[in-house]
């Protein structure tokens, strides 16, 4: 049975760090599942992947430039 560890558990049959998934013989991982030491791991159902439509992207405009003040320039040949 996989199981994951909440906390670190040490004993002769060695070490099992908390955060870590270990394969172990129903014995020993219902005994640490009924103390809660460790939680059953892969029996939980996956979610089924959603697919999202994209959002509809618009085009920005940009603002208009500003009119410019002041003297007209000067066209050669005038």
């Amino acid at each position: 049975m996989r199981v994951k560890m909440r906390t670190t558990a040490c004993g002769p049959d060695g070490n099992l760090y908390a955060g870590r998934t270990y394969d172990l013989d129903d014995a020993k991982a219902r005994s640490l599942l009924d103390g809660g030491f460790a939680e059953r791991v892969g029996l939980e159902p996956q979610a089924p992947e959603v697919a999202v439509a994209p959002t509809e992207e618009r085009a920005v405009q940009p603002e208009p430039a500003p009119k410019r003040r002041g003297r007209p320039k000067k066209v050669s040949g005038e």
